[in-house]
């Protein structure tokens, strides 16, 4: 594994993420252009960091997700690699992770203060970093989308009823993506609604999912997952209509603490995406 001594930790950390996203691949294509890929990519990365600091290693990251999206379908695809339900799950679970990222940085972005020279709380990244928000955001809803429906294929036999929960998630995964899009062409429209209530409906199905598997045990472990990533959205939505409801007064929450808990929720959908594609014989049984 090749590292320079004079990288800085947003490349190493960059390119160690982009070695770890490579598994994505077939493991011939993998095997024959994954390292010189991953030296293209930390090349691109330095001189990114070097040219435009780090909202161009932000952009860098949003073009390359989206080519590594189109070529993984492009190499099974003309590779003539069969596409298993087992390859499918493990594919989606990397899905997962990258969503995870994806939507925390978009989300981070995306709240930034609009770009004046005259404010002192707004910097000049923040000319580009609501630019970029939107589009990371929604893609990385898609991908934990896609995540979901990995874990319905392994584990919807077991599930029973509660299957429904997965799927409902999926979808209302992509109707958030859907939402924020839209939010990015017009913000006076109802992108807003579909943005938001599709969140509501994809953590509040993620977590009753959760109460089911807490009872079933259906992971091979880390079983409180699904529940502790989606509990807190839906719960912090009723807890402020009850308090509006008691008092009459909106309950402020500060916007740090927001983000530890997305944070933190994010985290544990990461968790959850590590393993749907990291145990073998789990994904072999569902098969």
């Amino acid at each position: 594994m090749f590292k320079a001594a004079g990288d800085p930790q947003p490349v190493i950390y960059s390119v160690q993420l982009y070695r770890a996203l490579l598994a994505a691949y077939p493991s011939e294509f993998r095997t024959n252009y994954g390292e010189p890929m991953a030296q293209v990519f930390r090349d691109a990365c330095r001189r990114a960091c070097r040219e435009g600091g780090s909202i161009a290693l932000i952009a860098l990251w949003a073009r390359t997700t989206l080519d590594m999206i189109k070529t993984v379908i492009e190499e099974y695809a003309t590779g003539g690699v069969h596409m298993t339900r087992e390859k499918f799950i493990k594919l989606s679970g990397w899905a997962m992770i990258l969503g995870a990222f994806l939507f925390m940085v978009g989300w981070l972005a995306a709240n930034r203060p609009e770009y004046n020279q005259y404010n002192a709380a707004s910097l000049p990244v923040d000319r580009f970093a609501n630019l970029a928000g939107i589009p990371l955001a929604a893609l990385g809803l898609v991908l934990i989308s896609l995540g979901l429906l990995g874990m319905l294929l392994r584990y919807g036999s077991k599930a029973g009823a509660s299957r429904l929960w997965l799927g409902l998630g999926a979808v209302s995964g992509l109707v958030s993506a859907v939402g924020a899009v839209w939010m990015g062409i017009d913000d006076s429209g109802p992108g807003w609604y579909l943005f938001f209530l599709g969140l509501f409906f994809q953590f509040s199905a993620l977590a009753l999912f959760g109460v089911v598997n807490l009872r079933r045990r259906l992971l091979p472990r880390w079983n409180g997952l699904p529940l502790l990533a989606g509990v807190w959205l839906p719960g912090i939505i009723l807890l402020s209509g009850l308090f509006e409801l008691t008092t009459g007064t909106m309950l402020d929450s500060p916007q740090a603490v927001f983000n530890l808990l997305w944070l933190f929720s994010l985290l544990m959908i990461a968790g959850l995406g590590y393993l749907l594609q990291s145990d073998p014989a789990a994904l072999s049984a569902a098969i």
